[in-house]
Parts: structure tokens; sequence; C-alpha cells
């Protein structure tokens, strides 16, 4: 039996659960990080293909 989920819908998930959390926990510790490209760092950290948005070193350091 198929989940009907693809690759691509399956890569985009698990990127979006990671950066919400990441958010979440920097907000916490009160630093604010822009979403769109905590997923850009996150997706190039996993291998997945992502655009060229450029993070921050605190976005780029939450990915890593």
């Amino acid at each position: 039996m198929s989940s009907g989920l693809d690759g691509a819908a399956l890569q985009s998930i698990v990127v979006d659960l990671i950066s919400q959390k990441m958010v979440e926990s920097s907000a916490i510790e009160g630093e604010t990080l822009n979403r769109d490209r905590v997923q850009s760092s996150i997706a190039r950290q996993l291998g997945f293909v992502a655009d060229k948005r450029r993070s921050s070193p605190a976005e780029a350091g939450a990915a890593d």
C-alpha cells in the first residue's frame, strides 16, 4: 500500500517540520529567524533541491 506522497512531497514535509521547530526554538531564545531562509538552509544541508535564498549566519547555523 502506498502513502500517496512522492519523494518531493515527503522532503517538503520534513523540511517544514524541522524548520518549524527551529524557528520556534529560536523565538524562545529571543532570536527571530526567517522561516523561508531556514527552510532553504535545511534543504541544502539535507541535500534536497533548494532555492538560492541567502541565509543569515544564524539561520545557516541553525540548519547545521
